[in-house]
């Protein structure tokens, strides 16, 4: 048999490597370790060593991403100030590396994540932070007071990934909870710009119901490519609650049914869409 064609050889080279890369972009070759969410618990997979380690690994990367989640919620100064100081939730905030990028923006901001490693991480870097965290789990409503919200906005980088139902076992049961707890937890108006790793289709279809199942019904998957020096494409979705109870977002249109380009092989659409159609709706104080 005549050994394989320049072509076929680099047809084989495209395919082991589709094969090997997850749907968010992340590349996984063979025998390479599994991925964070792998181990179940946060808490338990970030002991001192690994929270240490990947904060000064990602540093970069998840200022990157915090700065693309408050521009896609036109609140990096770009365009018009918000009236008044607003009250941010970084969910799933780590050592508090997203945290300090939207504080830096000139937000109050709060944090939860359930790793207590992490969690010591943020406050040792900035100890104007104690109190300004907590620990908690994101598959669970936060302990907040009902009624007509507290946050003026929300983001997450890399984090809900945790709660889709490939990484847990209980099917939507614990990213039903989270949304459940961001919309109680939001202002009328408000919204959120979650970044997030989906394995699959199916896990990035399944936060979007579970953001319209929580009654964030101005909802949409999107795609970007935050990073200023190349790199992978990521995967977002931005949420938007009503100003009344039940009441639709005035001026959202969903996106076009035909995939986008950008966001291809997933369902969804581009960052530019989301800033040109869902940003603007978006309460700013």
């Amino acid at each position: 048999m005549p050994p394989p064609s320049k072509k076929r050889r680099a047809e084989r080279r495209a395919a082991d490597r589709a094969a090997a890369t997850t749907t968010s972009g992340r590349v996984r070759r063979p025998g390479a370790a599994p991925l964070p969410e792998d181990a179940g618990d946060a808490d338990g997979h970030y002991n001192d060593a690994e929270a240490g380690r990947y904060s000064a690994q990602n540093a970069g990367v998840q200022a990157d991403l915090a700065a693309a989640c408050l521009r896609f919620m036109g609140l990096d100064g770009s365009g018009a100030p918000p009236t008044t100081r607003l009250l941010l939730l970084d969910a799933g905030c780590g050592s508090g590396l997203s945290t300090a990028a939207a504080a830096a923006a000139g937000h109050a901001v709060v944090g939860c994540d359930l790793s207590a490693a992490m969690l010591g991480r943020a406050v040792s870097a900035a100890p104007a932070t104690r109190g300004l965290v907590w620990r908690g789990d994101l598959g669970q409503a936060p302990p907040l007071r009902p009624g007509g919200g507290l946050f003026d906005g929300a983001l997450s980088v890399s984090a809900i990934q945790w709660l889709a139902p490939s990484s847990c076992s209980g099917g939507t049961a614990r990213l039903d909870a989270f949304f459940g707890g961001l919309a109680a937890a939001l202002v009328p108006g408000a919204g959120a710009v979650l970044q997030f790793y989906p394995r699959s289709d199916g896990d990035a279809l399944a936060v979007l119901a579970a953001a319209r199942g929580a009654g964030l019904d101005a909802s949409a998957l999107f795609a970007d490519v935050p990073h200023a020096k190349g790199g992978a494409r990521k995967t977002f979705v931005g949420a938007i609650k009503g100003r009344e109870r039940g009441a639709a977002v005035a001026g959202w249109s969903p996106p076009p049914a035909a995939d986008c380009p950008i966001c291809w092989p997933r369902a969804g659409t581009c960052g530019l869409w989301w800033a040109r159609v869902g940003a603007p709706l978006l309460r700013r104080g």
